[in-house]
This record gives C-alpha cells, structure tokens and sequence, in this order.
C-alpha cells in the first residue's frame, strides 16, 4: 500500500534553535529559517535524510529547498506536474505551484 500512497509530515515553521531562559518554564517561539519535513511511500526513496541545517539548528546549511519545492514534489508524486494551471474565480489561469522545482534528490 505505501507504494501507492505518499505519507507526509511537515508542519508550518520550527522552533528557535535555543531556549528562551528569561521566562518561567523556557520556551520556543516560532522559526522560519529551518524545519523538518517527512515524507515516505509514492516513490520516495526510503531511509535517506535530504539536506542539513547548520551545526545549531538554525540555518540551512546544505540543499535548501522551501515548502514550493516540497508542494511540487508532493504533486509530481500524484502524476500532476506542478506547471498545471486551475482557473482562479475570475476564470484566470493560476499554476499550482508559482516556483516550486521537484526535489530530485528524494525521488527513488
């Protein structure tokens, strides 16, 4: 069934690479710079890590893509190219994914 089935996790941005200590009980707040994604099945080749953040977590360090590219990919893996377009309310040709480029790296 994984085959034919594409399982992701991702979220909307990670945590700053340090605690906060000024507060009572620590904390993180939102970070943009770096996150993780999952993604397993559909074609996706198995047991690899894509890319890496610098030594504290906080910056892209190698292969940075943004969350068009895991959108195109996600897409490619259905069979839809990413350059198809649906017709916004005003009937005006929008591609699915303005900039995203599928993450070769990933695909088996």
């Amino acid at each position: 069934m994984l085959e034919d089935t594409l399982v992701l996790c991702l979220t909307e941005h990670g945590r700053t690479p340090t605690v906060k200590t000024k507060k009572q009980g620590g904390g993180r707040d939102h970070w943009s710079q770096a996150y993780s994604v999952m993604l397993a099945g559909a074609g996706v080749r198995p047991g690899m890590a894509y890319g890496a953040s610098d030594a504290k977590t906080a910056f892209v360090k190698d292969q940075p893509t943004s969350p068009e590219d895991v959108l195109a990919t996600m897409y490619h893996l259905m069979g839809i190219t990413p350059e198809t377009t649906v017709p916004d309310r005003l009937g005006r040709p929008v591609r699915l994914v303005a900039n995203g480029q599928v993450i070769d790296g990933l695909l088996s």
